[in-house]
């Protein structure tokens, strides 16, 4: 209880209450700086982050309009296609009805059923032909018109 009587107590005590006093003051202005820095940098990344996402935005609308151009180009590329390749089977039809309307010539009988054997293997071999090489058309056009498309919608920096 003496040591209560001391100044040097007394002045320990309060030189320890203007020490929490001034520390626990400079701990707020701190942290209060610290806070507006924090929110400062905050407002900033996210100024930044809605510019971005706008430009990207802006670059995912261009790179929609680009594939939706290109399919619209391929959907009348395909019917160009389309017709084409009917023009083609009914220009096959047509030469194969005439090779067939051609008339047979007058031989013997023997000779006549070779000549006409040998030429209904021909028509055969024709159409066959012709069938075959009209598929491989198609399938040329369709990858042709594919590698079209996607280097059209094909994204461009």
């Amino acid at each position: 209880m003496t040591a209560l009587l001391s100044p040097r107590v007394w002045l320990a005590l309060a030189l320890a209450a203007v020490l929490a006093l001034t520390h626990s003051f400079a701990y707020r202005s701190g942290k209060a700086n610290v806070r507006a820095a924090w929110d400062a940098e905050k407002v900033i990344q996210l100024s930044e982050q809605k510019e971005a996402d706008r430009e990207n935005r802006k670059i995912d609308s261009a790179r929609t309009n680009g594939v939706i151009a290109a399919q619209n180009a391929a959907v009348v590329r395909n019917q160009v296609l389309q017709a084409d390749a009917a023009s083609a089977v009914a220009e096959r039809k047509r030469l194969l009805d005439a090779i067939a309307a051609i008339p047979a010539p007058d031989m013997p009988s023997d000779a006549g059923n070779a000549s006409n054997q040998s030429s209904l293997a021909g028509n055969q071999l024709f159409a066959a032909c012709t069938a075959e090489l009209q598929d491989l058309a198609r399938v040329a056009d369709n990858h042709a018109s594919d590698v079209k498309t996607l280097r059209a919608a094909w994204p461009v920096k």
